[in-house]
């Protein structure tokens, strides 16, 4: 009842999210010979924001290419498939990936 999802840019993360951005502050903290500046801060959260929105879309591709090969699907077919989930992936990805450059 407790449990709030955490949200960057009002986007709900999932687990592989959320562990990208820890992953990238770590980093950033571990190799940093001094507190890190504010630009920098950014700059980590616009990369790890990123990533996120490319593993989302990566999934997202991933799934809905699954849906349509567990079976031989012909060529033409398969491409119409691909056609829709790369847009869909892509969509996906410039809505989540809004700080900073992509």
């Amino acid at each position: 009842k407790r449990l709030v999802p955490k949200k960057i840019s009002g986007n709900v993360m999932d687990g592989p999210e959320l562990f990208n951005f820890i992953k990238s502050y770590c980093t950033l903290f571990r190799e940093a010979k001094i507190f890190p500046a504010a630009k920098t801060l950014l700059a980590a959260t616009s990369e790890a924001n990123n990533r996120s929105a490319l593993d989302y879309a990566v999934r997202l591709y991933r799934q809905a290419m699954d849906e349509h090969t567990k079976k031989y699907v012909e060529e033409q077919e398969l491409q119409g498939h691909h056609q829709e989930a790369m847009v869909k992936a892509q969509t996906a990805y410039q809505k989540r990936a809004n700080i900073g450059p992509k």
